[in-house]
Protein backbone atom coordinates (compact mmCIF):
# COMPACT_ATOMS: atom_id res chain seq x y z
CA UNK A 1 0.00 0.00 0.00
CA UNK A 2 1.42 3.52 -0.71
CA UNK A 3 1.03 6.58 1.03
CA UNK A 4 -0.27 10.48 0.05
CA UNK A 5 1.10 13.76 0.81
CA UNK A 6 -0.45 16.87 0.88
CA UNK A 7 0.73 20.10 0.67
CA UNK A 8 -1.59 23.21 2.04
CA UNK A 9 -1.18 26.81 1.29
CA UNK A 10 -3.31 29.47 3.24
CA UNK A 11 -4.59 31.55 0.86
CA UNK A 12 -4.70 35.44 1.05
CA UNK A 13 -2.58 34.72 4.71
CA UNK A 14 -0.62 37.94 4.11
CA UNK A 15 -4.09 40.02 3.94
CA UNK A 16 -4.10 38.67 7.99
CA UNK A 17 -0.74 39.97 8.94
CA UNK A 18 -1.31 43.08 7.12
CA UNK A 19 -4.67 44.39 8.27
CA UNK A 20 -4.19 42.73 11.67
CA UNK A 21 -0.98 42.38 12.70
CA UNK A 22 1.83 40.05 12.81
CA UNK A 23 0.24 38.49 16.23
CA UNK A 24 -2.97 38.01 15.22
CA UNK A 25 -1.74 36.14 12.20
CA UNK A 26 0.45 33.81 14.18
CA UNK A 27 -2.74 33.01 16.70
CA UNK A 28 -4.84 32.06 13.18
CA UNK A 29 -1.46 29.97 11.96
CA UNK A 30 -1.54 28.01 15.63
CA UNK A 31 -5.22 27.36 15.44
CA UNK A 32 -4.98 26.08 11.89
CA UNK A 33 -2.29 23.64 13.37
CA UNK A 34 -4.81 22.77 16.03
CA UNK A 35 -7.84 22.36 14.36
CA UNK A 36 -5.37 20.20 11.68
CA UNK A 37 -4.21 18.23 14.74
CA UNK A 38 -7.28 17.09 16.28
CA UNK A 39 -9.08 16.50 12.45
CA UNK A 40 -6.38 14.10 10.90
CA UNK A 41 -6.24 10.70 12.41
CA UNK A 42 -3.20 9.51 14.38
CA UNK A 43 -1.50 8.06 11.55
CA UNK A 44 -0.91 11.03 9.78
CA UNK A 45 1.57 13.86 10.50
CA UNK A 46 1.43 17.51 9.84
CA UNK A 47 4.07 20.12 9.73
CA UNK A 48 4.40 23.52 8.94
CA UNK A 49 6.97 23.94 6.29
CA UNK A 50 7.30 27.83 6.52
CA UNK A 51 5.04 30.98 5.95
CA UNK A 52 1.77 29.70 5.83
CA UNK A 53 2.33 26.44 4.10
CA UNK A 54 1.81 23.19 5.99
CA UNK A 55 2.35 19.36 4.72
CA UNK A 56 0.60 16.34 5.59
CA UNK A 57 1.59 12.63 5.24
CA UNK A 58 -0.97 10.09 5.29
CA UNK A 59 0.89 6.70 5.53
CA UNK A 60 -0.88 3.86 4.29
CA UNK A 61 -3.48 5.68 2.48
CA UNK A 62 -5.36 4.89 -0.82
CA UNK A 63 -6.57 8.28 -3.04
CA UNK A 64 -10.37 7.82 -1.64
CA UNK A 65 -9.11 7.91 1.88
CA UNK A 66 -6.68 10.96 2.05
CA UNK A 67 -9.53 12.42 -0.14
CA UNK A 68 -11.70 12.38 2.85
CA UNK A 69 -9.60 12.62 5.24
CA UNK A 70 -8.80 16.48 3.14
CA UNK A 71 -12.30 17.42 2.77
CA UNK A 72 -12.88 16.90 6.34
CA UNK A 73 -10.13 18.91 7.26
CA UNK A 74 -10.58 21.92 4.77
CA UNK A 75 -13.84 22.15 6.21
CA UNK A 76 -12.73 22.66 9.51
CA UNK A 77 -10.14 24.91 8.52
CA UNK A 78 -12.53 26.94 6.52
CA UNK A 79 -15.25 26.69 10.01
CA UNK A 80 -12.01 28.56 12.01
CA UNK A 81 -11.09 30.80 9.23
CA UNK A 82 -15.03 31.77 9.33
CA UNK A 83 -15.70 32.12 12.67
CA UNK A 84 -12.46 33.89 13.26
CA UNK A 85 -13.41 36.52 10.32
CA UNK A 86 -10.93 36.21 8.48
CA UNK A 87 -10.81 35.71 4.60
CA UNK A 88 -8.60 33.17 4.23
CA UNK A 89 -9.32 29.81 2.01
CA UNK A 90 -6.79 26.78 1.15
CA UNK A 91 -5.11 25.41 -1.50
CA UNK A 92 -4.47 21.57 -1.13
CA UNK A 93 -2.35 19.37 -3.25
CA UNK A 94 -3.01 15.58 -3.08
CA UNK A 95 -0.33 13.51 -4.24
CA UNK A 96 -1.11 9.73 -4.35
CA UNK A 97 1.79 7.42 -4.30
CA UNK A 98 1.33 3.68 -5.12
CA UNK A 99 4.63 2.97 -5.00
CA UNK A 100 7.07 4.65 -3.08
CA UNK A 101 8.96 7.40 -5.24
CA UNK A 102 12.27 7.70 -5.83
CA UNK A 103 13.79 10.35 -3.40
CA UNK A 104 11.57 12.25 -0.49
CA UNK A 105 12.67 15.86 -3.13
CA UNK A 106 10.37 14.07 -5.52
CA UNK A 107 7.03 13.54 -3.75
CA UNK A 108 7.36 17.12 -1.79
CA UNK A 109 8.02 18.56 -5.74
CA UNK A 110 5.18 16.69 -6.97
CA UNK A 111 2.71 17.92 -4.04
CA UNK A 112 3.96 21.35 -4.27
CA UNK A 113 2.82 21.74 -8.02
CA UNK A 114 -0.98 20.25 -7.30
CA UNK A 115 -1.05 22.83 -4.19
CA UNK A 116 0.08 25.78 -7.30
CA UNK A 117 -2.15 23.99 -9.56
CA UNK A 118 -5.13 24.38 -7.19
CA UNK A 119 -4.53 27.91 -6.43
CA UNK A 120 -4.56 28.76 -10.24
CA UNK A 121 -8.05 27.00 -10.15
CA UNK A 122 -8.82 29.57 -8.23
CA UNK A 123 -8.05 28.88 -4.81
CA UNK A 124 -9.69 27.06 -1.94
CA UNK A 125 -9.87 23.57 -3.92
CA UNK A 126 -8.45 20.65 -3.69
CA UNK A 127 -6.21 19.26 -6.71
CA UNK A 128 -4.67 15.58 -6.67
CA UNK A 129 -2.69 12.94 -8.84
CA UNK A 130 -1.44 9.55 -8.94
CA UNK A 131 2.23 10.00 -9.03
CA UNK A 132 4.13 8.36 -11.81
CA UNK A 133 1.18 7.93 -14.06
CA UNK A 134 1.50 9.70 -17.27
CA UNK A 135 -1.40 9.33 -18.75
CA UNK A 136 -3.71 10.55 -15.47
CA UNK A 137 -4.03 14.42 -15.57
CA UNK A 138 -4.39 16.40 -12.13
CA UNK A 139 -8.23 16.26 -10.80
CA UNK A 140 -10.15 19.28 -9.09
CA UNK A 141 -12.08 18.07 -5.72
CA UNK A 142 -14.44 20.99 -5.04
CA UNK A 143 -15.24 21.31 -1.97
CA UNK A 144 -19.64 22.27 -1.70
CA UNK A 145 -21.41 22.88 1.91
CA UNK A 146 -22.57 19.01 2.79
CA UNK A 147 -19.22 17.50 1.04
CA UNK A 148 -16.89 17.52 -2.13
CA UNK A 149 -18.43 18.14 -5.24
CA UNK A 150 -17.70 15.23 -7.84
CA UNK A 151 -14.39 16.22 -9.13
CA UNK A 152 -13.53 17.21 -12.37
CA UNK A 153 -9.99 17.27 -14.81
CA UNK A 154 -8.26 20.50 -13.85
CA UNK A 155 -9.22 22.95 -16.92
CA UNK A 156 -5.56 24.82 -17.85
CA UNK A 157 -3.88 22.01 -15.90
CA UNK A 158 -1.73 20.58 -17.80
CA UNK A 159 -0.79 17.06 -16.63
CA UNK A 160 2.26 17.22 -14.17
CA UNK A 161 5.57 15.61 -15.02
CA UNK A 162 6.59 12.86 -12.30
CA UNK A 163 10.45 13.47 -13.14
Amino acid sequence: MGFCLAYIDCDDFKQVNDKFGHAEGDRLLQAIAGVSVETLRRSDTIGRLGGDEFAVILPETEQRDALFVIDKLQHKLRAITRLRRRQVSFSIGVAVFRTIPGSATLAMEFADRLMYAAKKQGKGVTVWNVFGDAKSAPVVWHIGVAGARPAQRASGVSPLSTT
